[in-house]
């Protein structure tokens, strides 16, 4: 009941507020999702912002898909080789 008289008190602006927010929250994880699977998918490229980004969302708690860190950290290995070496 206590959680019915909460909603009872907001208006229904409040409300949509309240909604749009949440909405707003799943899409842009629903976006940060769709980026890990990007920089997994692109082993070459800006591999330091895929990583920083990999990292950044392993510390907020983000489910990263099976072998995000390995693959980018491996081919960032790879260019650096192929810099060092080339």
């Amino acid at each position: 009941m206590a959680g019915t008289a909460v909603w009872r008190i907001l208006t229904p602006e409040q409300i949509q507020q309240k909604f749009a927010h949440m909405r707003g929250a799943a899409e842009t994880r629903e976006q940060q999702k769709r980026r890990v699977d990007r920089a997994t998918m692109r082993p070459l490229g800006d591999l330091l912002g895929h990583l920083d980004m990999l990292l950044a969302n392993w510390e907020d708690g983000t489910d990263l898909p099976y072998g995000a860190l390995p693959t980018v950290a491996r081919g960032f290995a790879a260019q650096l080789r192929g810099a060092i070496h080339g």
